[in-house]
């Protein structure tokens, strides 16, 4: 069987790049016979409105031209953004599957007009690509929370959405003491300091004033606290905030780590904090746990879903709340053993060997449907 896997262009999203490059591995590993050919569009380079006119020509046009004129048995979508791929396959009628990831700018409509510099063109092209998604053979959404959206904001009949998880990458796991130790010596952080930590981007969505806040609360507390940022440096209001509040002391920002570093720096934290006000998966909260690092997060959308009982879940606007929550960890070892232990059994079940099972058999009911209809 030959596999097409569309994807974003490497480098576009983390996640889409984790998403694509697990999947593939995880295909490769669960049907060694089939062909699997990955295609990703070439983006221009720059921020001139010529790039970003290309942009759009490479995603919308060149890109999906290229790739319906290749042949496969099946071709997977990885990015729900990419969904308009789905329109060029109408005349073959080669059957297509998409995975979508979250709904968030029907959620939180403002989200394009804040990270685009034309918002009705990129609000537009969005809706258009995850609109197309009705024409897909079968939807993968990665939780129950994200397929709940697909039939609210987009009708789509529950019968052609599967639930399949994203998978954790087993270089996520627990170092030893010597190596947590050193690598917090290197960062000059004393061994009476909390650190928590908040891997991702700065969109409204992930809620970073209240990370923050946390950290100012536990300052005035007299708690000493270092925030390590990993992912999008601060915006300049956060950058505002940090400075007014005397915080520029307390808070690190630890830039786009690889996937080493990544690891170090889950395992060196005292906690992960992710007060996200809306994610459709939650993936920095699996790689959290698999390293054994205890994790406090929001109570909404996927993630009580992707945590289930091994993690401290607060209202994403009870900054005092997360702040008890840090103090709970810190002063109750027994509790944050117990936390730990639940969170890396809980990370164990997010494996890219059973997303990848269960998504070979999602192409091969759809490929049987397929034939069945032509006979």
């Amino acid at each position: 069987m030959r596999i097409g896997i569309v994807r974003p262009a490497k480098g576009y999203a983390r996640s889409m790049d984790v998403y694509a490059e697990g999947l593939v591995a995880g295909l490769r590993a669960v049907r060694p016979q089939w062909h699997i050919e990955e295609y990703a569009p070439t983006l221009p380079r720059g921020g001139s409105l010529a790039s970003g006119v290309g942009k759009y020509v490479e995603r919308f046009c060149r890109f999906p031209l290229a790739v319906s004129r290749t042949s496969a048995d099946l071709y997977h979508i990885i990015d729900h953004s990419d969904a308009h791929i789905t329109r060029w396959f109408r005349r073959t009628r080669r059957p297509v599957v998409v995975t979508c990831h979250d709904l968030v700018n029907f959620v939180d409509p403002e989200n394009l007009r804040r990270e685009s510099r034309i918002p009705a063109l990129s609000g537009l092209s969005w809706r258009f690509s995850v609109r197309s998604m009705r024409r897909a053979a079968h939807v993968i959404a990665v939780s129950q929370s994200t397929a709940s959206d697909t039939a609210r904001f987009l009708d789509i009949p529950p019968a052609m959405v599967s639930v399949i998880s994203s998978g954790v990458s087993p270089a996520f796991r627990q170092l030893s003491v010597a190596e947590v130790q050193g690598f917090r010596e290197s960062r000059g952080v004393p061994t009476d300091t909390v650190c928590i930590l908040n891997v991702g981007v700065v969109h409204k969505r992930k809620n970073i004033p209240a990370v923050l806040c946390v950290v100012k609360g536990l300052r005035d507390r007299g708690v000493r606290v270092r925030l390590w940022k990993a992912g999008s440096d601060f915006d300049h209001e956060q950058r505002v905030y940090i400075r007014d509040n005397g915080l520029n002391e307390c808070v690190d920002f630890a830039g786009t780590p690889d996937i080493h570093e990544l690891v170090r720096l889950y395992n060196a934290a005292d906690v992960l904090l992710s007060p996200s006000l809306y994610e459709g998966f939650g993936l920095t909260v699996v790689e959290a746990m698999a390293c054994g690092t205890p994790v406090i997060a929001s109570n909404t959308s996927s993630l009580p879903e992707i945590t289930g009982d091994a993690a401290i879940l607060t209202d994403p606007h009870d900054t005092e709340s997360m702040v008890e929550a840090v103090c709970l960890l810190r002063g109750n070892a027994e509790y944050r053993q117990r936390l730990i232990g639940r969170g890396i059994t809980q990370a164990k079940l997010f494996s890219w060997t059973e997303t990848a099972e269960r998504t070979a058999a999602v192409y091969e009911r759809v490929i049987e449907e397929r034939r069945c209809r032509r006979n």
